[in-house]
C-alpha cells in the first residue's frame, strides 16, 4: 500500500502522498526560476523561498479527501490554506513530504535541473551581447 499521511485542516482532511507525475510539474513550474541552496535544503529554507507561494506549493503537495488529483483546484486549496495553516504545520508537512516523497533525489534533481536551466539561459544571454 501507498505511504500516505493524514491531517485534518480546519474541518477537512488531506493526505500527503508520494507525488505523481502532474504534481511533479506543478512543483516544477512553481520553483522555476527560484534558487536553493543544496547543501542546506530542510523545510525552513523551502518556506523562506518560497514566500507567498507557499500555500500554492502545500496545495500541490496535499489531497483533499474524496478529491481525485486531477480534479484537485490548486487554486482554490492555496487560499484555503493560506489561511488555515500556521507556520508550525507548515514546517511539519514539508517535513513529512521529505519523508514521503523520495526527496533526496527527487527534489535535488528538480533544483539542479532548474539552476542548470537558469544558469545556461544566463551564459547564453551573455554570449548573445
Amino acid at each position: 500500500m501507498t505511504q500516505q499521511k493524514q491531517y485534518t485542516i480546519g474541518k477537512k482532511n488531506y493526505y500527503l502522498r508520494p507525488l505523481v507525475l502532474g504534481q511533479v510539474e506543478q512543483l516544477k513550474d512553481l520553483v522555476e526560476g527560484t534558487k536553493f541552496d543544496l547543501e542546506s535544503l530542510n523545510a525552513t529554507q523551502i518556506i523562506a523561498v518560497l514566500g507567498d507561494q507557499l500555500p500554492q506549493g502545500l496545495a500541490i503537495i496535499l489531497t483533499e479527501e474524496d478529491v481525485e488529483l486531477e480534479d484537485k483546484d490548486v487554486d482554490k486549496l492555496a487560499k484555503t490554506l493560506k489561511f488555515t495553516v500556521d507556520i508550525e504545520l507548515a514546517i511539519i508537512l514539508i517535513t513529512d513530504f521529505f519523508g514521503i516523497t523520495p526527496i533526496s533525489s527527487l527534489w535535488t534533481k528538480i533544483v539542479e535541473l532548474i539552476n542548470k536551466v537558469g544558469e545556461a539561459m544566463s551564459v547564453e544571454a551573455v554570449e548573445q551581447k
